[in-house]
């Protein structure tokens, strides 16, 4: 049940803003729930899989919650430590959860390239209606939805169809090509350059290994070509402009501004920041998940979240047994890429799919050399 609870999530975590109730969002009553039979789970079995890298997580969240004593707004860096520490358990419920279990694994893809496919479909749908193929427009499926907010969720989908085009039937570029689409459509210049990235990165990790045929390259190449004729030149020559002029890689949304105000913020407190959670009130939000934790947790939180990450990405196993494309591996690395330009540390859709990354890292071959077990109390 706990499986499809963080499914259900991830599937909902793109508009918590625009789903609400009166005891909250979907998305958190949903993790109540998951929670609570999580929690009963260990009763149960008597013990929970932490993997390595959560403790440096946890030690981040530690971190975060005793900023409280030094930060501008203290009920701001409470509030959002108990926001960390329910993204922690939602990593550690999804390690749980997938760990050991390719067919649920296969399963919820299936769901999240459909999930991706609705929403590719309704912002198409969109942007035909609006006649806006030709103009500088950013399309979502709300104006409460921020667009790159929305195109970083459809990455995944996007990913995950590629993938399986890839190493399953090349009919998956179907909804491969919608949901590109729809992220093209977006006109997120971050959303743009991470999956550009990223299928770089796939591409020279897996070509050899996986055999991909010149047609799966030829017929993605010639799906971009056709979507590509009906975005505004404009885009595309702000992309270009990204590689070319820093001034205007830094114009969007006042980043130049913003980022400029964040490394102010980081020069003065330069130990332990300004306190978590404390750059938005002070000002708007930074726009890059970066210069978030640089600015509000310094060197202190930025070096316990890069140990995170290194014991994340570090596979003792790799070196010793032959993998298939690591997909998982693939999308974590697009997301961050993501995260440089778009504040989406705090999005369940990234702690789930890192939770999924890690439990497919760490699946059992030997019992005795992979996670760290803790006994329930």
């Amino acid at each position: 049940m706990e499986l499809l609870g963080v499914i259900l999530i991830f599937i909902f975590s793109p508009f918590e803003i625009y789903l609400k109730t009166n005891v909250g969002t979907i998305s958190k009553l949903l993790g109540g729930v998951v929670f609570y039979i999580f929690v009963l789970q260990i009763l149960r079995k008597g013990k929970i899989s932490i993997p390595r890298e959560g403790l440096f997580l946890l030690i981040f969240i530690l971190l975060g919650a005793a900023s409280f004593y030094w930060a501008f707004y203290p009920d701001v860096s409470l509030g959002r430590s108990i926001t960390l520490v329910q993204l922690f358990i939602l990593f550690i419920i999804t390690y749980n959860s997938f760990k050991n279990k390719k067919s649920a694994k296969t399963i919820a893809y299936m769901i999240f390239i459909l999930c991706g496919v609705i929403i590719s479909l309704n912002i198409v749908r969109q942007v035909i209606l609006l006649g806006s193929v030709s103009k500088w427009t950013r399309i979502s499926i709300s104006e409460e939805i921020d667009v790159n907010h929305l195109a970083s969720f459809l990455i995944t989908p996007f990913l995950l169809g590629l993938h399986y085009s890839i190493t399953k039937s090349v009919k998956y570029l179907v909804p491969t090509f919608i949901i590109l689409s729809a992220i093209l459509f977006t006109q997120s210049r971050s959303a743009f350059v991470a999956i550009v990235f990223s299928i770089g990165l796939y591409l020279f990790k897996y070509y050899k290994r996986e055999k991909i045929k010149f047609r799966h390259i030829l017929i993605f190449l010639a799906s971009i070509f056709f979507v590509s004729n009906f975005i505004p030149k404009e885009f595309f020559h702000r992309i270009y402009l990204m590689f070319t002029d820093k001034d205007i890689l830094l114009s969007g949304s006042g980043r130049s501004v913003i980022w400029g105000l964040a490394w102010h913020y980081f020069k003065l407190y330069p130990i332990n920041g300004i306190g978590l959670g404390n750059f938005t009130p002070l000002y708007r939000p930074p726009h890059s998940s970066f210069f978030q934790i640089l600015s509000e947790l310094g060197l202190l939180g930025l070096g316990t979240i890069s140990l995170f990450l290194l014991f994340l990405f570090h596979n003792p196993q790799q070196k010793n047994r032959a993998r298939k494309p690591n997909i998982e591996y693939i999308i974590v690395v697009a997301l961050l890429i993501m995260s440089l330009t778009v504040d989406i540390f705090y999005r369940k859709y990234l702690w789930i799919m890192i939770g999924i990354y890690s439990a497919q890292k760490n699946e059992i071959i030997d019992h005795e050399s992979e996670g760290k077990t803790i006994q329930a109390i």
